[in-house]
């Protein structure tokens, strides 16, 4: 691989379907798309999302609107009860996303046009997974991968996404901070148990940071409107945000598996 990031301007049709298929064949490390949405359609995403309220983890420190399965994976959830909340949210997600549309479903429609089969994944006995998430954040996040495949086997996509990728939408952010640093080391269950721990309550999984250490990395520089794609198990984080904004953006996964690479499944 090519551990660099590609910076292409949306407009640039042949080019962006062209990096799409550079992310996901592993050519390159990941792929900026300037001006994926108009920077006014995202200003009035945010603006209706703080109509709506974000939900508050404990801490403070991100809010959020939308469910990913990493939050329902505490023994005190169902699956089902993620499903149900899918199915109400996404009503949620037409109305903040009504001058744009739903971003997700143009990220559908792109792969598309580039010669893959995606799609949102859909449970065989519960329906749609979720398209996405509103995140907002003004302090880094840990060092950490994203792999329902290791993570997360209970639930049906784990088998449909041995090779996880995502998805980042920047609606609003900060003048310095709130960006994406990869680390040039991927996850390797067999090397990296000793730092990568999955919690016994079967909830989300945790980093010794130390893992990264003397590991070169490349830290994004994105825009409000811009669409970032890169595979989430290489270590990674979003780094803090020093001025007075926070940093909001939509966040979905991506995934296929080895045998059948063209089959490409959206969730979150």
């Amino acid at each position: 691989m090519d551990f660099r990031i590609k910076y292409l301007d949306f407009s640039d049709r042949a080019n962006v379907l062209n990096g799409v298929k550079e992310v996901l064949d592993g050519e390159i490390l990941g792929c900026c798309f300037r001006n994926f949405l108009n920077p006014k359609n995202c200003s009035l995403a945010v603006t209706n999302s703080l109509e709506h309220g974000f939900f508050w983890r404990k801490e403070g420190v991100v809010g959020r609107i939308g469910a990913n399965i990493y939050q329902f994976q505490d023994k005190s959830f169902t699956q089902s009860q993620y499903f149900d909340f899918v199915t109400k949210f996404q009503n949620l997600r037409n109305w903040i996303y009504q001058a744009s549309g739903d971003p997700t479903n143009h990220l559908v429609q792109l792969f598309n046009d580039a010669g893959l089969e995606a799609n949102i994944f859909q449970d065989p006995l519960y329906g749609s997974y979720s398209q996405g998430v509103i995140l907002v954040q003004d302090i880094a996040t840990k060092i950490h991968v994203d792999s329902v495949f290791h993570e997360s086997q209970d639930w049906s996509i784990s088998q449909n996404a041995e090779h996880q990728f995502s998805s980042v939408i920047i609606l609003q952010k900060d003048s310095g901070g709130g960006n994406i640093e990869i680390f040039d080391r991927q996850f390797d269950p067999s090397k990296d148990a000793e730092f990568y721990r999955i919690k016994s309550e079967g909830t989300r999984s945790g980093v010794v940071e130390d893992i990264v250490n003397g590991c070169q990395s490349v830290t994004t520089n994105l825009e409000v409107g811009d669409l970032f794609i890169f595979p989430t198990t290489y270590y990674h984080r979003v780094t803090g945000s020093s001025g007075n904004k926070h940093r909001v953006s939509s966040l979905c996964f991506f995934g296929y598996n080895t045998n059948e690479p063209k089959k490409v499944h959206f969730f979150i």
